[in-house]
């Protein structure tokens, strides 16, 4: 059937499209193999529906020829705008990397020049090397927290122009680290100073573009004994929105997991914070984390179009 035929031209195009759009979407969030048939209906159909099926690459464990396979095709990578690694822990990326010989190339990097949101792991080896010559406006580290991010040099080129940052929870955050800096020339006797610094500040400060930060609170998203302090919320919370750097116009948390049984506690320190710029989205959903993560990210599902603001 074509877009030309008599049963749509006696609709505006404008609805046709949209008609067209919300099948594509909704294939995806099914995970229904049709969508690339319906590519097929006609070159009008296929130059609606590509964009969106090749939205995002995901990149696993286990799909490195299919991956390779659209990097190498440059009529298709220039739809590609989210880039998306997922693996399991129990599998060290370095085994299956579909990506570990590409970051040897010279040529590699013109590739990945259209990505506008990344979603990494830090355990996920490539994803750490592509990471500093990508510039994201949109970046999601499942296994770094917010405080940790100070000690991942690779991702600082990256945190620069990121406006919507999403990190694990700290549950064990260190709030003042000492730094030791050199005062005067070293060559002629200059002293070294230790300088107490507040780990959080200091994190937001290399986020100099930041206008939205989600903190991921959940069993799988940081290591630690993960013990729910109300105090520490409530202390982590107010250094976030008092810092001196930025002023943030959103600060959301998703709550999934274990934590989902402090729901109570966490909606009351929200609403004691009275700050409206605090979301919240209890993420009750039950399925393979790894997943649910690849049909976020096909959908577009995510903390910013989930959580909610609570009345204050």
């Amino acid at each position: 059937m074509s877009l030309h035929g008599p049963q749509w031209r006696a609709l505006p195009m404008e609805i046709v499209h949209a008609v067209v759009c919300e099948a594509a979407h909704s294939a995806l969030k099914d995970d229904a193999s049709w969508i690339a048939e319906l590519s097929l209906v006609s070159r009008a159909v296929y130059n609606i529906v590509t964009p969106i099926l090749y939205a995002t690459l995901v990149v696993s464990d286990y799909n490195g020829p299919l991956v390779l396979d659209v990097i190498d095709d440059a009529r298709r990578m220039v739809y590609v705008r989210k880039l998306c690694f997922v693996s399991e822990w129990s599998v060290h990326p370095w085994f299956d990397d579909p990506l570990r010989n590409l970051v040897l190339r010279k040529d590699w990097k013109p590739v990945f020049s259209g990505i506008k949101e990344l979603s990494i792991s830090h355990s996920y080896s490539s994803g750490s090397a592509l990471a500093p010559c990508l510039q994201p406006a949109r970046l999601c580290v499942h296994d770094v927290t917010l405080t940790g991010v100070r000690r991942k040099s690779y991702l600082t080129p990256v945190l620069s122009g990121t406006t919507h940052a999403s990190f694990a929870y700290p549950y064990e955050p260190i709030w003042e680290e000492v730094e030791w800096r050199i005062f005067g020339d070293p060559m002629f006797g200059g002293s070294e100073v230790g300088i107490s610094i507040n780990t959080v500040h200091d994190a937001l400060q290399r986020l100099s573009a930041l206008t939205h930060l989600a903190l991921d609170m959940s069993y799988s998203s940081s290591s630690g004994t993960r013990v729910f302090d109300e105090d520490q919320v409530l202390r982590m919370l107010s250094d976030i929105l008092q810092n001196p750097y930025q002023r943030l116009e959103v600060v959301a948390l998703r709550v999934a997991g274990g934590m989902l049984s402090h729901r109570e506690r966490i909606v009351r320190i929200v609403r004691r914070m009275q700050d409206s710029r605090l979301r919240v989205w209890f993420d009750d959903r039950v399925g393979d984390a790894l997943a649910l993560r690849v049909s976020d990210a096909r959908t577009g599902c995510d903390v910013w179009t989930e959580a909610r603001q609570f009345c204050i």
